[in-house]
């Protein structure tokens, strides 16, 4: 079956904590994130506009983060 749809959600503390920590658990998620406990907690610290959650066909199915580089960092 085809993909239907795919939105962004904003990232809900309170809903999407316990997705996001089992998510940096996982082998091939850790391998890029490195330690889930800390990068957890530097994530629960972002905006709620830097982040989001990917919802494609009703379900959750990624994270997503950004940031606005330095200025010295685009030179």
């Amino acid at each position: 079956m085809p993909l239907q749809q795919v939105r962004l959600e904003t990232f809900d503390p309170e809903l999407d904590s316990q997705r996001l920590r089992d998510w940096l658990r996982r082998p091939h998620v850790a391998r890029w994130w490195g330690d889930c406990v800390q990068q957890f907690e530097d994530l629960r610290s972002f905006s709620r506009e830097t982040h989001a959650v990917i919802v494609a066909d009703e379900a959750p199915v990624g994270y997503l983060c950004w940031q606005r580089p330095p200025q010295d960092e685009l030179v």
